[in-house]
């Protein structure tokens, strides 16, 4: 990929009053440097001011655009994300949130950062995306996650007790409120508030991280990311559920199975050349601060 061309805007629907002023800004921005871009109809809809901007529904935007840029927090590029899916459409993320490490961009540094991207100053991150397979009895549903996939109990006071296997080998019986499975992308996410490692991007694996287990000798494991992960139900006193990045709830069945492994496409995220990975880790987690 050499330069931007044809971009599709995304904003976060939830925060779009407050984003409105930024986006307005960034839309003149890119008028001024003569890019082809077209705003999400739901956008449109929200703030119908910005109606004299080319605006397109999802679908046509996802098959006409070669780039998309997200407007609001790491949520807001998940959410593409899940919906760009094996197009692997490049994700430019503009940051208007709290922490936020997925995003290039920010309010104070858009311009310079988009400057050196127009000339084609720019480098295409790939991250790793889980692939998971949901059989409730009923046939089967897949979901993508970029960050993760949640097990989780809901709002029963007890422990729920899961078993988990490794292609097929069975690795241990989980009493817990519930499992993480995370990519190397969401390690440092829910994973990481759960005592979970900090893995590279880069890096071709999958972490399995129990959340408040009943004995704290059951830590989080990463696997080789080629394996398929089989989780099934001994015991689950109210339920359970799944989410994949926080964006889809699914409830389960006592006798459900889910079989979580390496999706076939991957996420491109949209960098500066001089992008570092560890730079983002000190600055996030302000790491040499006291």
């Amino acid at each position: 990929m050499n330069k931007l061309s044809r971009i599709g805007i995304l904003a976060n629907s939830r925060k779009i009053r407050d984003i409105g002023p930024i986006l307005k800004e960034f839309c003149a921005y890119l008028e001024s440097k003569r890019v082809d871009f077209t705003l999400d109809e739901e956008i449109v809809q929200d703030i119908p001011a910005f109606s004299s901007f080319e605006h397109s529904p999802l679908e046509k935007l996802l098959e006409e655009s070669q780039a998309m840029i997200t407007l609001g927090g790491d949520g807001t590029i998940l959410n593409a994300a899940r919906r760009i899916g094996p197009r692997e459409i490049p994700i430019l993320g503009f940051h208007m949130g709290e922490l936020g490490f997925l995003a290039e961009l920010s309010r104070h540094d858009y311009r310079e950062k988009m400057d050196k991207i127009l000339l084609g100053d720019m480098m295409l991150d790939d991250r790793m995306v889980l692939d998971g397979e949901i059989c409730n009895g009923k046939g089967c549903t897949c979901e993508y996650a970029l960050n993760d996939m949640v097990l989780f109990k809901g709002l029963s006071p007890r422990m729920m007790t899961v078993k988990v296997e490794i292609d097929g080998d069975f690795m241990n019986s989980y009493l817990a409120d519930g499992l993480i499975i995370s990519t190397p992308t969401g390690s440092t996410a829910y994973s990481l508030s759960s005592s979970g490692p900090i893995l590279t991007p880069d890096v071709p694996a999958i972490i399995i991280n129990p959340i408040c287990p009943h004995t704290l000798s059951q830590r989080p494991m990463v696997i080789d990311a080629g394996r398929t992960i089989r989780i099934t139900f001994e015991e689950v006193p109210h339920g359970a559920y799944l989410t994949a990045d926080g964006q889809h709830v699914e409830r389960l069945s006592k006798n459900g199975e889910i079989f979580i492994r390496k999706a076939n496409h991957k996420v491109r995220l949209i960098r500066c050349s001089d992008y570092s990975y560890f730079d983002v880790l000190r600055q996030k987690l302000n790491w040499g601060k006291r």
